[in-house]
């Protein structure tokens, strides 16, 4: 992923929230929020991975399929007007994994291989959101931030490719999200909301125990499409 369209993305989040704040608004005395928020579905898209180096004769590379995901997370921040805000993000991810599918074009020609197990880990981002209210009740958001993306996957391959992935790495991230809300009460909204998270790729290994093998390292991109319900209490 580009350093560079991350550190950009984190810049218009900082530029945009220190403009809001010289504006020297305030939110109705409640200028603080909380979140929880969570889903549970089938996960939207794949991710590639590519390993150069193996005991195959060239580079292997294709996507891995997941079933599906589950997340639960929160976050917390201030408005710093009757628009603009600015806070944290967490979110805990969990995903069933299905298959790693090599690409016709790989070392070993097309082929699809079961890998049993899961990927988990978090996202954090520090992010600025702009809201706008269509009617009394219902209003919108975008938002974009920038922080990390923790990555586990403890895998296993089925037969004819026995072998496990069992690592984990840390990288940067960034994302772009949208959505809308509806009030309960004065305090309370309900929300749901769609985020693009794109980050560079996590560097992995695959183990193959029966084989005088030494572990290949592998790359696999980060990006996530998540869709996200909650509640979200201004205080």
């Amino acid at each position: 992923m580009n350093k560079f369209l991350i550190s950009s993305v984190f810049l218009v989040a900082l530029t945009g929230s220190a403009a809001a704040a010289d504006m020297g608004f305030d939110v109705n005395g409640k200028p603080w929020y909380f979140t929880l928020q969570g889903s549970y579905g089938p996960v939207l898209g794949d991710n590639d991975f590519f390993a150069p180096n193996s005991n195959a004769a060239g580079p292997l590379f294709g996507s891995i399929d997941y079933g599906n995901a589950f997340v639960l997370g929160t976050s917390a921040g201030v408005f710093l007007n009757d628009n603009w805000r600015v806070g944290a993000e967490i979110n805990y991810f969990n995903l069933d994994t299905d298959a790693m599918n090599f690409s016709a074009a790989s070392a070993i020609g097309a082929l699809g291989v079961t890998l049993g197990g899961d990927a988990d880990g978090f996202t954090a981002m520090l992010d600025v959101g702009y809201e706008h209210d269509f009617s009394d009740r219902f209003g919108g958001f975008v938002e974009a931030g920038a922080g990390l993306i923790n990555l586990n996957v403890n895998a296993a391959t089925g037969a004819g490719f026995n072998g496990f992935v069992n690592s984990s790495d840390t990288v940067f991230a960034g994302k772009l999200g949208a959505g809308l809300t509806y009030d309960l009460t004065e305090n309370v909204e309900f929300f749901g909301k769609y985020n693009f998270i794109f980050g560079e790729d996590a560097s992995l290994q695959f183990t193959a125990p029966g084989a005088a093998l030494n572990p290949v390292p592998f790359t696999v991109d980060t990006t996530q499409h998540t869709v996200l319900f909650g509640f979200r209490v201004k205080m």
